[in-house]
């Protein structure tokens, strides 16, 4: 599948800051579609926020990088770090951005990961 072909989304509840980095994606890029919470990892729960599977890139939206939460706790960060490393084992790309890197810069970048991913 070329990058310019689109590809049914699935929409489960979005954050703000997914729905803010959806919005700026299809903004730039209204051709390429996103899987979102999409499971990479077999045998797994492990779910990515976004993904474009055709070339295995996945995109995490970090919120609140700032508090205390479930994902920045020591339980929490050794389970993202053995999600992220199993899917790295799976050959997935995947990009981890705070609310400051919503912006064309880093989609961008992740634009451009996925065509060279798709060219090997």
């Amino acid at each position: 599948m070329s990058l310019t072909t689109k590809r049914k989304t699935t929409s489960p509840s979005l954050t703000a800051l997914e729905k803010s980095f959806l919005n700026l994606w299809s903004s730039m890029y209204p051709d390429i579609q996103l899987q979102t919470q999409h499971k990479v990892i077999p045998n797994r729960r492990y779910r990515f926020d976004f993904a474009h599977i055709d070339s295995k890139v996945a995109i995490e939206i970090q919120g609140g990088i700032w508090i205390k939460s479930g994902h920045t706790t020591g339980q929490g960060l050794q389970s993202s770090y053995a999600k992220l490393n199993l899917a790295s084992y799976h050959d997935w790309m995947v990009f981890q951005l705070s609310s400051d890197m919503i912006n064309p810069t880093w989609l961008t970048i992740i634009y451009l990961a996925m065509v060279d991913r798709q060219k090997k």
